[in-house]
């Protein structure tokens, strides 16, 4: 990449969304969908691919997740296409860099690399962060999907003040929502990103396949169902709207097809709304003077 400055015309509110798939699985429906026999279909093989998103324009960066970590990943026996911490150095994000990182949830595949970023700002939903931390988090059929490790990692960002909590749609940065998505886990967070494509969706796990949103169909593992319906009915209304003109899925494996992608990038990333170089590349990373703190 160059390290020329951008030039000052560049727009504050639009953005590139790098999509980069990490790891990927070979699994069935059954273990894709809750309760998959009722739906009187036969079981077949299912893929599910793992991701984060670096969003970009001249004047920032914002993480979107940090991916699983490698042990996290081993442990479940998922396949690492790329390393998150080799690809993070790759698209020049250092570990310093003053940046601002949003994590949908605290499953171990989005939160497994938080430790990375040792300067950044974190966001999270306040109901998402309690529930962690509570007792009731501790049932087997929750804590599966969580190390330990990433919590305590969570828990010294709040102590260090870099973690903002919130607990509605809240304007993180211009052009960039974050928008409650609760159902698979209590404090699930979206985040819509104004593009020269149009503004987009990231669902993460509020919805993990595109067919979970066109069918209703929820996901194997989920805290609250009654919520995800609701999620979902939110998903539909926002690209009724055009508030949201396309969602991207959190494991759907089509979205590396979708999108374009050219000669020179790199392996296992595509992107949204491509900038020119010189629009993507931040003059400086320095965190605001004041940013309000919750923990």
């Amino acid at each position: 990449m160059s390290n020329e400055r951008p030039r000052a015309s560049a727009r504050d509110d639009e953005y590139e969304i790098v999509v980069v798939e990490h790891g990927s699985l070979v699994s069935t429906r059954t273990s894709a969908f809750l309760n998959f026999v009722d739906y009187a279909e036969p079981d077949e093989a299912f893929d599910f691919s793992y991701y984060f998103w670096v969003v970009r324009n001249a004047h920032r960066t914002v993480v979107v997740d940090t991916g699983f970590s490698r042990a996290g990943a081993e442990a479940r026996k998922r396949t690492v296409l790329a390393d998150p911490r080799t690809v993070f150095a790759e698209l020049g994000l250092q570990p310093d860099m003053q940046t601002t990182v949003v994590i949908s949830h605290a499953h171990y595949d989005h939160i497994g690399n938080l430790d990375y970023f040792t300067e950044a700002d974190v966001v999270v939903a306040q109901a998402e962060y309690d529930f962690w931390r509570s007792p009731q988090s501790q049932h087997a059929q929750l804590r599966h999907f969580v190390d330990q490790i990433d919590i305590d990692t969570l828990e010294s960002v709040a102590a260090e003040g870099r973690l903002r909590t919130v607990g509605e749609r809240t304007q993180i940065a211009p052009g960039i929502d974050v928008i409650p998505g609760p159902g698979h886990t209590p404090g699930e967070l979206m985040v819509l990103v104004q593009t020269n494509v149009g503004p987009i969706l990231l669902t993460a796990d509020a919805v993990h396949f595109d067919e979970e949103l066109e069918r209703d169909m929820p996901f194997r593992h989920m805290c609250s169902l009654t919520d995800s319906y609701d999620t979902y009915a939110v998903v539909k209304g926002l690209l009724a709207s055009g508030e949201a003109a396309q969602f991207v899925a959190g494991h759907e494996p089509s979205v590396m097809s979708r999108f374009e992608n050219r000669a020179g990038d790199l392996e296992h990333t595509v992107t949204i709304g491509r900038r020119s170089r010189d629009a993507t590349r931040p003059a400086s990373s320095t965190r605001p003077q004041e940013r309000e703190v919750h923990a």
